[in-house]
Protein backbone atom coordinates (compact mmCIF):
# COMPACT_ATOMS: atom_id res chain seq x y z
CA UNK A 1 0.00 0.00 0.00
CA UNK A 2 1.47 3.31 -1.00
CA UNK A 3 0.99 6.05 1.57
CA UNK A 4 -0.79 9.10 0.22
CA UNK A 5 0.24 12.62 1.07
CA UNK A 6 -2.54 14.66 2.61
CA UNK A 7 -0.39 17.77 2.56
CA UNK A 8 3.14 18.84 1.75
CA UNK A 9 5.34 19.29 4.80
CA UNK A 10 7.90 22.09 4.77
CA UNK A 11 11.22 20.81 6.06
CA UNK A 12 13.17 24.03 5.82
CA UNK A 13 13.51 27.20 3.77
CA UNK A 14 16.52 28.62 2.05
CA UNK A 15 17.03 32.09 0.60
CA UNK A 16 19.28 32.29 -2.44
CA UNK A 17 20.41 35.19 -4.58
CA UNK A 18 19.08 35.14 -8.13
CA UNK A 19 21.04 37.30 -10.60
CA UNK A 20 19.07 40.35 -11.68
CA UNK A 21 16.00 39.59 -9.57
CA UNK A 22 17.15 39.94 -6.00
CA UNK A 23 16.42 37.10 -3.59
CA UNK A 24 14.21 34.03 -3.87
CA UNK A 25 13.09 31.81 -1.04
CA UNK A 26 13.01 28.11 -1.87
CA UNK A 27 10.84 25.83 0.22
CA UNK A 28 12.14 22.31 0.60
CA UNK A 29 9.33 19.82 1.09
CA UNK A 30 9.31 16.19 2.04
CA UNK A 31 8.14 13.67 -0.54
CA UNK A 32 5.81 10.69 -0.21
CA UNK A 33 7.26 7.24 0.27
CA UNK A 34 5.99 3.68 0.43
CA UNK A 35 5.13 1.83 3.61
CA UNK A 36 7.88 -0.58 4.59
CA UNK A 37 7.33 -4.30 4.09
CA UNK A 38 7.72 -5.81 7.56
CA UNK A 39 6.59 -9.35 6.68
CA UNK A 40 8.58 -12.04 4.91
CA UNK A 41 7.74 -12.58 1.23
CA UNK A 42 6.75 -16.27 0.97
CA UNK A 43 8.42 -19.00 -1.08
CA UNK A 44 5.08 -20.58 -1.90
CA UNK A 45 1.62 -19.46 -2.94
CA UNK A 46 -1.37 -21.69 -2.23
CA UNK A 47 0.93 -24.69 -1.86
CA UNK A 48 2.93 -24.00 -5.03
CA UNK A 49 6.60 -23.08 -4.91
CA UNK A 50 7.31 -19.59 -6.22
CA UNK A 51 10.34 -17.34 -6.38
CA UNK A 52 9.81 -14.51 -3.87
CA UNK A 53 11.07 -12.01 -6.45
CA UNK A 54 8.21 -12.96 -8.79
CA UNK A 55 5.47 -11.94 -6.35
CA UNK A 56 7.16 -8.96 -4.69
CA UNK A 57 5.77 -6.49 -7.29
CA UNK A 58 2.23 -7.43 -6.23
CA UNK A 59 2.72 -7.18 -2.48
CA UNK A 60 2.74 -3.71 -0.89
CA UNK A 61 4.26 -2.64 2.38
CA UNK A 62 2.61 -3.60 5.64
CA UNK A 63 2.99 -5.63 8.80
CA UNK A 64 1.21 -8.93 8.30
CA UNK A 65 0.78 -11.26 5.33
CA UNK A 66 -1.97 -13.86 5.38
CA UNK A 67 -3.19 -16.54 2.98
CA UNK A 68 -6.60 -18.16 2.93
CA UNK A 69 -6.89 -21.90 2.34
CA UNK A 70 -8.59 -23.26 -0.73
CA UNK A 71 -10.58 -26.44 -0.57
CA UNK A 72 -11.00 -29.43 -2.91
CA UNK A 73 -9.40 -27.61 -5.82
CA UNK A 74 -8.24 -30.93 -7.25
CA UNK A 75 -11.87 -31.73 -8.12
CA UNK A 76 -13.73 -28.42 -7.99
CA UNK A 77 -13.12 -24.73 -8.48
CA UNK A 78 -10.76 -23.14 -5.99
CA UNK A 79 -9.63 -19.67 -4.97
CA UNK A 80 -6.65 -18.61 -2.88
CA UNK A 81 -5.84 -15.06 -1.79
CA UNK A 82 -2.83 -13.31 -0.31
CA UNK A 83 -3.73 -10.36 1.92
CA UNK A 84 -1.64 -7.71 3.62
CA UNK A 85 -3.00 -6.26 6.85
CA UNK A 86 -6.43 -7.66 6.03
CA UNK A 87 -6.66 -6.28 2.48
CA UNK A 88 -6.46 -8.68 -0.47
CA UNK A 89 -3.54 -8.04 -2.80
CA UNK A 90 -3.01 -11.11 -5.01
CA UNK A 91 -5.67 -13.66 -5.89
CA UNK A 92 -5.36 -16.96 -7.71
CA UNK A 93 -8.33 -18.96 -8.98
CA UNK A 94 -8.47 -22.24 -10.84
CA UNK A 95 -11.30 -24.17 -12.48
CA UNK A 96 -11.86 -27.34 -14.49
CA UNK A 97 -13.37 -27.31 -17.95
CA UNK A 98 -13.20 -28.92 -21.40
CA UNK A 99 -10.81 -27.77 -24.12
CA UNK A 100 -13.67 -26.82 -26.45
CA UNK A 101 -15.23 -24.66 -23.74
CA UNK A 102 -12.21 -22.47 -23.02
CA UNK A 103 -13.43 -18.99 -23.87
CA UNK A 104 -11.98 -15.50 -23.79
CA UNK A 105 -10.52 -14.14 -20.60
CA UNK A 106 -11.59 -10.52 -21.15
CA UNK A 107 -8.37 -9.02 -19.83
CA UNK A 108 -7.56 -5.35 -20.23
CA UNK A 109 -4.84 -4.72 -22.84
CA UNK A 110 -4.20 -8.47 -23.40
CA UNK A 111 -0.95 -9.86 -24.76
CA UNK A 112 -0.83 -13.53 -25.77
CA UNK A 113 2.24 -15.61 -24.93
CA UNK A 114 3.46 -19.05 -25.98
CA UNK A 115 0.75 -19.96 -28.45
CA UNK A 116 -2.02 -18.20 -26.59
CA UNK A 117 -1.95 -20.54 -23.60
CA UNK A 118 -0.80 -17.62 -21.46
CA UNK A 119 -2.39 -14.19 -21.63
CA UNK A 120 -1.26 -11.18 -19.60
CA UNK A 121 -3.08 -7.90 -19.15
CA UNK A 122 -3.15 -4.92 -16.84
CA UNK A 123 -3.09 -6.34 -13.30
CA UNK A 124 -4.39 -9.70 -14.58
CA UNK A 125 -3.16 -12.88 -16.23
CA UNK A 126 -4.72 -16.15 -17.32
CA UNK A 127 -3.60 -19.52 -18.64
CA UNK A 128 -4.95 -22.94 -19.54
CA UNK A 129 -3.36 -26.33 -19.98
CA UNK A 130 -4.39 -29.92 -20.68
CA UNK A 131 -5.13 -31.94 -17.55
CA UNK A 132 -7.48 -34.93 -17.80
CA UNK A 133 -9.16 -35.58 -14.44
CA UNK A 134 -12.06 -38.10 -14.24
CA UNK A 135 -12.98 -36.91 -10.73
CA UNK A 136 -13.54 -33.33 -11.90
CA UNK A 137 -16.82 -33.27 -13.80
CA UNK A 138 -17.91 -30.70 -16.37
CA UNK A 139 -21.46 -30.26 -17.68
CA UNK A 140 -21.12 -30.30 -21.44
CA UNK A 141 -24.12 -29.04 -23.38
CA UNK A 142 -25.01 -31.49 -26.13
CA UNK A 143 -27.66 -29.40 -27.91
CA UNK A 144 -27.99 -25.63 -28.41
CA UNK A 145 -30.49 -23.32 -26.75
CA UNK A 146 -31.69 -22.81 -23.18
CA UNK A 147 -33.58 -26.09 -23.21
CA UNK A 148 -30.62 -28.01 -24.60
CA UNK A 149 -29.54 -31.16 -22.83
CA UNK A 150 -26.22 -31.50 -21.07
CA UNK A 151 -24.18 -34.40 -19.79
CA UNK A 152 -21.49 -34.68 -17.14
CA UNK A 153 -18.10 -35.52 -18.62
CA UNK A 154 -14.55 -35.66 -17.19
CA UNK A 155 -12.68 -32.36 -17.32
CA UNK A 156 -9.64 -32.32 -19.59
CA UNK A 157 -8.45 -28.72 -19.15
CA UNK A 158 -7.51 -26.51 -16.21
CA UNK A 159 -7.89 -22.73 -16.32
CA UNK A 160 -5.80 -20.41 -14.15
CA UNK A 161 -6.52 -16.75 -13.47
CA UNK A 162 -4.41 -14.29 -11.47
CA UNK A 163 -5.68 -10.91 -10.27
CA UNK A 164 -3.47 -8.30 -8.59
CA UNK A 165 -5.00 -5.53 -6.52
CA UNK A 166 -1.66 -3.79 -5.99
CA UNK A 167 -0.21 -2.63 -9.30
CA UNK A 168 3.46 -2.06 -10.06
CA UNK A 169 4.25 1.27 -11.68
CA UNK A 170 2.84 1.58 -15.17
CA UNK A 171 0.85 -0.73 -17.42
CA UNK A 172 3.81 -2.28 -19.22
CA UNK A 173 5.69 -2.84 -15.95
CA UNK A 174 2.60 -4.58 -14.57
CA UNK A 175 2.28 -6.82 -17.63
CA UNK A 176 5.96 -7.74 -17.48
CA UNK A 177 5.63 -8.67 -13.80
CA UNK A 178 2.56 -10.77 -14.61
CA UNK A 179 4.44 -12.59 -17.36
CA UNK A 180 7.39 -13.33 -15.06
CA UNK A 181 4.96 -14.68 -12.45
CA UNK A 182 2.24 -16.67 -14.20
CA UNK A 183 4.39 -18.86 -16.47
CA UNK A 184 6.55 -20.54 -13.76
CA UNK A 185 3.58 -20.54 -11.34
CA UNK A 186 1.34 -22.37 -13.82
CA UNK A 187 4.03 -24.96 -14.58
CA UNK A 188 4.44 -25.60 -10.85
CA UNK A 189 0.67 -25.83 -10.40
CA UNK A 190 0.36 -28.50 -13.09
CA UNK A 191 2.79 -30.70 -11.14
CA UNK A 192 0.46 -30.56 -8.13
CA UNK A 193 -2.75 -31.49 -9.97
CA UNK A 194 -3.94 -35.09 -10.53
CA UNK A 195 -3.53 -34.96 -14.31
CA UNK A 196 -3.89 -38.32 -16.04
CA UNK A 197 -3.32 -39.54 -19.55
CA UNK A 198 -6.49 -39.06 -21.56
CA UNK A 199 -7.93 -42.45 -22.56
CA UNK A 200 -8.38 -43.33 -26.20
CA UNK A 201 -11.77 -44.20 -27.65
CA UNK A 202 -13.11 -47.47 -26.30
CA UNK A 203 -10.94 -47.48 -23.18
CA UNK A 204 -12.32 -46.76 -19.72
CA UNK A 205 -11.56 -43.54 -17.83
CA UNK A 206 -10.97 -45.20 -14.49
CA UNK A 207 -9.10 -43.06 -11.94
CA UNK A 208 -5.67 -44.41 -11.03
Amino acid sequence: MTTKCDALVIDTARTVRVVGTGFLTILLVSGCGETKREYRVPHDLCGMKVAPESIKPFLPGGKNLSENDWFRHTEEEGTCTLSVDGERQLQFSGSWTRRESVGGYHLRFPTRLQGGKYIVGEREAAAHFSCFNPKARFNLRTSPGKSGKSKSVPADTYVVRITAYHEPEGREESKKAMKDFIIPFTKELKKQLPCQEKPTKGSSATPK
